[in-house]
């Protein structure tokens, strides 16, 4: 997998990295102002590092939150995070997932003054060899009734992160038959607030790769990702991708039987 170059930063990990034109990868803007939100932080996570935009109008004050098995928890030391007017800033979060996986949530620190930013989370992982990759965390939102991720591969290389933003939930997922078999699908349930990671399971007698879909069922939303995770000449490469709601279902108008449709 070919990963994107990013550029390097020296300055401190709470200091403003410059204006707004200086530009860095992998992040979105949120669908929410003031908002954001992402899953996909792995137990084995080497370290974690934020980095959040405010545009030119005004400054931006931030909680910041995780996502961990029992539901969402503040992080001690990382509290929030204040980015001047037009400015990126940037915290490092070290390995802020203490061995579990993870969702992050940012939210305004007043709920009556939100601002609108870009955020993204680098997450780095590192091989016992001392060899390490790293990938960039998208703004997210939920999957809604139904999300399908495809090029998932099998042996154990790709894994699913299941984030419940607000009440408890139930979700099922499904694999597809790829080249050939199938297997029935399963239904995970998240505690409220809660992050799980799965093996994506893999259909029966697959030869290939096969697509991955996820599906509300019930409960609150839940936000989804998929790590593809596969080792190159001794580097763990890993690349993560957001689902979103697939638009797959279309209104079908009700129709009878009309014999005489023939004589018109």
């Amino acid at each position: 997998m070919k990963k994107p170059a990013f550029k390097k930063r020296s300055k401190a990990a709470d200091e403003p990295l410059g204006p707004a034109d200086d530009a860095f990868g992998g992040v979105e803007e949120t669908d929410g102002p003031g908002a954001y939100g992402s899953t996909g932080a792995g137990a084995d996570t080497a370290g974690a590092r934020l980095v959040v935009w405010a545009p030119p109008e005004d400054d931006a004050d931030l909680k910041i939150q995780l996502s961990g098995k029992n539901g969402w928890f503040t992080p001690a030391g990382n509290e929030s995070i204040h980015v001047k007017a037009g400015m990126v800033a940037a915290v490092d979060l070290g390995k802020v997932t203490r061995e579990e996986v993870a969702g992050l949530r940012l939210s305004p620190s007043d709920d009556k003054h939100p601002t609108p930013i870009v955020a993204g989370l680098r997450v780095d992982r590192a091989a016992q060899n001392g060899k390490s990759d790293a990938a960039w965390l998208s703004g997210t939102v939920p999957v809604g009734a139904r999300a399908t991720v495809a090029d998932n591969r099998g042996g154990g290389a790709s894994t699913l992160f299941l984030t419940s933003t607000g009440e408890a939930a139930t979700v099922r997922v499904t694999a597809s038959a790829g080249s050939g078999g199938g297997t029935p699908p399963q239904e995970v349930q998240l505690p409220a607030g809660g992050t799980v990671a799965l093996p994506a399971p893999e259909p029966a007698g697959l030869k290939d790769t096969f697509a991955l879909t996820v599906e509300t069922v019930s409960g609150g939303p839940v936000a989804a990702a998929r790590m593809l995770a596969i080792t190159t000449k001794d580097v763990p490469m890993f690349t993560v991708q957001s689902l979103r709601d697939d638009r797959s279902t279309v209104k079908v108008p009700r129709a009878a039987q009309d014999p005489g449709i023939v004589l018109r």
